[in-house]
């Protein structure tokens, strides 16, 4: 969804993909201005992982990076460039494709926070899932087994107070109205009281059970120790994450709803055929 970044984000060039005659304007004398000195005097941080000899790596890294010129000393903290803000365009916004007449894409956002506070980034990843799990069970009971969807918590790591919940869901423009009322529904129920034990371990199960698994991979090691240097606070909050998401309850997830899906002001986003006409009100 395009349309959705550039609306929610006020067509925050960051966060959007820019026009086609825009990318082919830009050059490698533009890159080079852009970059400046960054790739010869910037920081360095290199990561390992697998099953290495730690000393033939030091003297590895020692004897080629290491060998380089000294480079800068700390990371700029960028705090201008890390500011922004959503868009006040809450409500409901249309796009038209121009596929088949039967194609309905549908998403509804949320404005939330960033990702600081690690109980809470990981209590909104289990209300994502909860939502998931009842959008699924609701919509295909209304609607037929070809329905689906989910939800998702994007909470940012860069940028102060910038996150994003999501529902989505695909399928025929005619059921928009069935799909924004389950929807309704749904976040009704949130915010009414916790999710029952059922729904709630259907959700948090498979990742109970891909801890098991997640320490042995090279991929969750790369990703913890490539930023060992600059972000040390990440190691803890490696070591401290399972034990964080085996603590959450539902009442946990119960009042997250409650301070980011109850009477909170959303964007809706319906992309239609080109010519269809909406013979519905229902956008809540």
């Amino acid at each position: 969804f395009q349309a959705h970044n550039e609306i929610v984000t006020g067509n925050d060039p960051r966060f959007i993909i820019p026009p086609l005659e825009t990318v082919q304007a830009l050059d490698f004398d533009k890159l080079k201005t852009a970059l400046g000195d960054a790739l010869t005097k910037n920081r360095l941080e290199i990561a390992i992982v697998g099953d290495v000899d730690e000393e033939a790596a030091i003297q590895a890294v020692a004897s080629t990076l290491g060998a380089m010129p000294a480079r800068k000393v700390g990371n700029s903290p960028y705090e201008l460039a890390r500011k922004t803000s959503w868009s006040d365009k809450f409500g409901l916004h249309i796009v038209t494709h121009k596929g088949e007449k039967d194609q309905l894409g549908w998403r509804r956002s949320w404005p939330t926070t960033d990702r600081d506070d690690q109980r809470l980034m990981l209590t909104m990843q289990i209300l994502a899932r909860v939502t998931s799990v009842m959008l699924i069970d609701e919509l295909r009971e209304e609607l037929g087994a070809s329905y689906g969807g989910g939800a998702n918590s994007y909470m940012s790591g860069i940028y102060k107070n910038r996150g994003l919940f999501s529902i989505s869901t695909a399928g025929d423009p005619k059921d928009i109205e069935i799909v924004e009322k389950t929807v309704a529904d749904i976040i009704a129920k949130l915010v009414e009281a916790p999710v029952s034990e059922d729904i709630f371990a259907r959700a948090v199960k498979p990742i109970e059970e891909n801890y098991r698994d997640w320490r042995k991979k090279n991929s969750t090691w790369i990703g913890v120790v490539d930023e060992a240097q600059t972000k040390p606070e990440n190691l803890d909050r490696f070591r401290n994450s399972e034990a964080i998401f085996r603590s959450i309850t539902r009442e946990d997830v119960h009042k997250a709803a409650l301070r980011f899906l109850k009477d909170r002001p959303s964007y809706t986003f319906r992309s239609v055929p080109e010519g269809w006409t909406d013979k519905s009100n229902n956008v809540e």
